[in-house]
């Protein structure tokens, strides 16, 4: 028959054991929501392109049918635009 001290030495090896597994698996459960976080922003990301090219084609179709329509949305681009080479695409100044 194991002593008190042999039974309690083989408790603290389980609790050690289990306290490994639980910190495997809470590891385990930190990595998987990080990767279902990570899932859910490129979705949204993916969304969020999606729209501001919908958009921009909208805005296209609007500006191509109405030269007044063109010319408001050039000036408010005018003042929108910072950098150079975004300015370039729409055939603005460069602003020094």
């Amino acid at each position: 028959m194991a002593t008190s001290t042999e039974r309690t030495a083989k408790l603290e090896a389980s609790i050690e054991a289990q306290a490994k597994k639980l910190a495997e698996l809470k590891a385990k459960k930190a990595k998987i929501d990080a990767r279902g976080r990570y899932k859910e922003k490129a979705e949204e990301r993916k969304k969020e392109t999606r729209r501001l090219v919908l958009l921009g084609a909208f805005l296209k179709s609007r500006m191509d049918a109405s030269e007044e329509t063109k010319a408001k949305n050039m000036t408010g681009l005018d003042g929108f635009l910072k950098r150079p080479e975004e300015r370039a695409l729409f055939d603005l100044p460069v602003n020094s």
